[in-house]
């Protein structure tokens, strides 16, 4: 092999590993954006947080941005409802959501990180308000 060869070689090897461990260290959640709303599911009959900004289902919340709105709610009114917690339906991703989210998480058998995604809305139920009381129940995604 050329000293020219080998110079390539070590080149295209650095890039790789800096690449990978650059690609590694930004989370996934950062290129997605937060759910700021909540929107009816028609097959299920629920509403669910959503990104009115992206057009998705796919968004994230966490207490870290302190992620604020109608999906915070849904959130935190499907954990008390569906999961027995009892935390305040104030529409604030705080301390007190994620400690609940982190107690659904390990109910459901998803990463208990007290961070809301993907993988922790397909296996949460979902709360859906009747008239109260009698009327609500509670939806798989």
């Amino acid at each position: 092999m050329t000293k020219r060869s080998r110079l390539l070689v070590a080149l295209v090897s650095l890039l790789t590993i800096l690449g990978g461990g650059l690609a590694a260290a930004v989370p996934a959640s950062a290129a997605t954006a937060y759910c700021n709303t909540m929107k009816h599911r028609s097959a299920t009959g629920t509403y669910v947080p959503y990104s009115s900004s992206a057009g998705t289902y796919t968004c994230y919340m966490n207490a870290t941005n302190k992620t604020r709105g109608d999906g915070v709610v849904q959130l935190q009114a499907s954990m008390n409802y569906c999961f027995g917690q009892s935390i305040a339906a104030d529409g604030v991703f705080g301390n007190n959501t994620r400690d609940a989210l982190v107690a659904v998480q390990k109910k459901i058998g998803v990463t208990a990180d007290g961070r809301y995604g993907p993988e922790t809305r397909n296996k949460m139920k979902w709360v859906s308000l009747g008239n109260g009381g009698s009327n609500d129940h509670c939806f798989a995604y």
